[in-house]
C-alpha cells in the first residue's frame, strides 16, 4: 500500500490487490484520508482450508474489514496457516483482538494479534551469500 501524492488533507491510499486464483494484479485508489488510523492484525495457527472470505467474514462483526490476506506457498498455493486483516479502526482491531484471540476454529486454536511493521531490510531474491573465494593462493 502506497499514499499518493499531495496535500495531507487530499492523499487517498493506494492499494494493490492480488487475486490468488488468477494470478492477476489489480491496483485501485480509495478515499480514505491519511488521518483515519487503521489496524493491520496477524492471524496465525489457521485451518489450512480456510479461505480469504472465510477470514473476512470472522472479523466482520467486528467492524468494517478493509482487507484480509491468506498467505500461501509460492510453488503450490497451499496456504502456511497464517494470514493477515486491515481493520478501520484501531478499536474495532482490538475488540477484534480480544474476543478472538485464543479461540478454537476448525480445531485450531488461533492466534491473533497486531501485526509488526514489515522491515526495509527483508531480503532481496535468491542467491548464495557469504564468502565466494576459491582455491589456494
Amino acid at each position: 500500500m502506497a499514499w499518493t501524492g499531495g496535500p495531507p488533507e487530499k492523499q487517498k491510499l493506494a492499494l494493490t490487490v492480488y487475486s490468488h486464483v488468477s494470478r492477476l494484479r489489480f491496483c485501485y485508489t480509495i478515499g480514505r484520508s491519511k488521518s483515519m488510523p487503521s489496524i493491520n492484525l496477524y492471524v496465525g495457527n489457521l485451518p489450512y482450508s480456510l479461505s480469504e472470505s472465510d477470514l473476512a467474514e470472522l472479523f466482520a462483526p467486528f467492524g468494517e474489514v478493509l482487507s484480509a490476506k491468506i498467505i500461501t506457498d509460492r510453488y503450490s498455493g497451499q496456504s502456511k496457516g497464517f494470514g493477515f486483516v486491515e481493520m478501520s479502526s484501531r478499536s474495532e482491531g482490538e475488540e477484534s483482538i480480544a474476543a478472538l484471540n485464543g479461540k478454537e476454529l476448525n480445531r485450531r486454536q488461533i492466534k491473533v494479534n497486531e501485526a509488526k511493521p514489515r522491515s526495509d531490510n527483508r531480503r532481496r531474491g535468491g542467491g548464495f551469500g557469504g564468502h565466494r573465494g576459491g582455491g589456494r593462493f
